[in-house]
């Protein structure tokens, strides 16, 4: 069975939106290695930050390139028999923390878990640069306050899960250290 997900390579892009081109050549002048798929299904291209002992970052633009959507691996969840105190805890604090970074959100989704991940939808017709390095600066900062507030309160690092998995190509070759 031939999977969904195709890995690309930079030349790939010549025939993508060029916002794609555009946020991948950013990515590289901010010195982060970067990882670029399609998804078959649909035909998005997801660029992938990986990093070490940290959540990945994800940006995936829909096959016209008009809708970016940037997120990041399960931080963390929480189901019905857990106790929901530290969890409640955490939000607090998390939410607390997040007013120091105006362009990121933590997102939580309640299906039979309680999940939280960052997850933002853009229209791309503003994006540039600045706002893009921005994103990823922000992420990275907030992503460590998260982690430190999981510790904090004792909370599944779900993101941890992933962590091993390999990527093609392999994670080894393409990940750096974000401490």
């Amino acid at each position: 069975m031939n999977s969904p997900i195709i890995t690309l390579t930079p030349n790939d892009l010549k025939n993508s939106p060029n916002i794609v081109e555009s946020c991948y050549y950013w990515i590289s002048l901010l010195g982060l290695d970067s990882v670029i798929f399609k998804d078959a299904r649909d035909g998005s291209i997801i660029i992938l930050v990986p990093y070490i002992d940290f959540p990945d970052i994800f940006i995936e633009f829909d096959i016209f390139g008009r809708e970016m959507i940037f997120y990041t691996n399960t931080l963390t969840q929480v189901t019905p028999d857990d106790d929901i105190n530290p969890f409640n805890d955490f939000l607090i604090d998390t939410l607390n923390e997040q007013s120091k970074y105006p362009q990121i959100r933590l997102s939580i989704d309640k299906q039979e878990k309680l999940t939280t991940k960052i997850y933002m939808r853009f229209r791309t017709s503003f994006l540039n640069m600045e706002y893009v390095t921005q994103l990823l600066r922000e992420a990275e900062s907030f992503l460590k306050d998260i982690q430190n507030f999981l510790e904090k309160y004792k909370l599944p690092e779900v993101w941890r899960i992933t962590e091993g998995e390999q990527k093609i190509p392999p994670r080894s070759q393409l990940r750096h250290d974000y401490f």
